[in-house]
């Protein structure tokens, strides 16, 4: 059974959490996990294969089988955030990047990026890898508790 503490960063290390983030938000290959990342192909399936194991999935397959499970809503007090800000940052969970976010929303990339700083201030996130951690993916029972 996945636990919050399971996702907390000090579990995971952050370049985990990172080939995890990119891993989840488009179907990308180790190869252009690492091209991403500036690391080797070889340092990603090492990576990816550490964190099957600590989830308990055998394959990518099932891994985004269980995580589609546990996907959560955005569990934050809107009034935190502007009307702006929290388009933003609902765009942000559904994988877009600050062009993508910017076309669906009609807002300058400028715009998206500087307000996407502020909702990561205001969240108490470090950056955008942070932010995806903490708001995207927890236990089954963290989204009836959001209800």
């Amino acid at each position: 059974m996945i636990t919050q503490d399971t996702f907390n960063k000090t579990t995971v290390k952050t370049r985990h959490r990172q080939v995890l983030v990119l891993l989840l938000s488009a179907p990308y290959t180790n190869k252009e996990i690492a091209e991403k990342l500036s690391i080797s192909p070889r340092t990603v399936k090492n990576y990816v294969s550490s964190i099957y194991k600590k989830f308990n999935c055998k394959s990518r397959v099932q891994f985004l089988l269980f995580l589609s499970k546990c996907r959560k809503k955005l569990p934050i007090d809107t009034k935190s955030l502007s009307k702006s800000e929290y388009k933003i940052a609902v765009a942000t969970l559904d994988g877009l990047d600050s062009v993508g976010v910017a076309k669906r929303l009609k807002y300058s990339e400028h715009y998206v990026r500087s307000k996407r700083c502020t909702v990561y201030d205001k969240l108490g996130c470090d950056d955008l890898y942070d932010f995806l951690w903490r708001f995207t993916y927890a236990k089954d029972d963290a989204s009836s508790q959001a209800n």
